[in-house]
Formats: C-alpha cells, sequence, structure tokens
C-alpha cells in the first residue's frame, strides 16, 4: 500500500532478498519515508550507501532526516482544470479539449548522493 508502513515492508523484502541497490525511486513520499526508516534501522546510510527520491512533497518531507529529495506535481493546477473539465461536463459539454501538460519539479534535498543535474 501507499503508506509509510507499505514503505518500511517493501524495503524489508528488498532487504531480505539480499538484493543489491544504491537508490530507491518511491511512489510516494510517505513510502519514501518508510524505506528510509527502514534501511536506517537495517545499519544503511542516507545518501552514503542509498540514494531516495520520494514523489508528492508532502509537508514533512523536508523534515525527514536527511531531508527528502522528491518530485512535486503542480497538484493546485490539476485540481483547477479537473474542475473546469467538471462544470464542462455539467453543462453538456462532451467535447474533450487538448490534454493538458503538466511540469512537475524536481525538489533537490539531501536524500540523494550525487546530484550531477
Amino acid at each position: 500500500d501507499f503508506t509509510v508502513d507499505g514503505g518500511v515492508r517493501a524495503m524489508q523484502k528488498l532487504l531480505a532478498r539480499g538484493c543489491q541497490f544504491t537508490s530507491v525511486f518511491s511512489l510516494n513520499d510517505q513510502m519514501a519515508a518508510g524505506a528510509m526508516k527502514a534501511l536506517t534501522l537495517s545499519g544503511k546510510k542516507i545518501p552514503e550507501d542509498v540514494s531516495i527520491v520520494g514523489f508528492d512533497d508532502v509537508e514533512y518531507a523536508e523534515l525527514l532526516s536527511p531531508g527528502l529529495t522528491t518530485i512535486k506535481q503542480p497538484v493546485e493546477e490539476m485540481g483547477k482544470v479537473a474542475a473546469g473539465l467538471a462544470v464542462k461536463l455539467i453543462h453538456g459539454d462532451t467535447g474533450l479539449p487538448k490534454q493538458p501538460l503538466f511540469d512537475p519539479v524536481l525538489i533537490r534535498r539531501d536524500s540523494v548522493k550525487d546530484l550531477n543535474y
């Protein structure tokens, strides 16, 4: 599941299998936080041993230790577009506009070892 506990369990499974990896991209920041917890409890250092990137830029991402590097989505803009489409559908406008593209933003923090970008 997409929770902190889900991230802990997923990381524990990887570690138990003996998987060798140096980085993790998580489906959301909650799972990334859980992965960080499991890695730390196993003796791994972030970012020295494993770099971690999350997705969403939740409010507490910068409060984690180290701060979580993450991908921020323009949620407010996405919501406005979705609401506008819903209003058009309610008024009978069934013509779909060109699908909008939303630009995600990389939020650079300290959970990645070498940010060569």
